[in-house]
């Protein structure tokens, strides 16, 4: 079963974004950033960024945090 939750993008218009937290973990269409240190998981990246489903201006950040409490 899909986990979706609702985002605000950072554009002008502040958009409301539904994303599919296990699409995006699995690999979907994202540019993913990833600090490692030693002690860290590497199963979650430290980012994720979607380009917003409503305006062009606008990117959805989730950061791992986020991520992990709905997971």
């Amino acid at each position: 079963m899909p986990k979706i939750i609702k985002v605000k993008c950072n554009g002008p218009n502040h958009c409301v974004n539904e994303v599919d937290l296990e699409q995006v973990v699995d690999g979907g269409n994202v540019n993913a950033f990833r600090i490692i240190t030693p002690l860290q998981k590497v199963d979650l990246l430290d980012r994720y960024v979607l380009d917003c489903k409503h305006c062009a201006a606008g990117k959805v950040v989730l950061l791992r945090e986020a991520i992990e409490k709905y997971l």
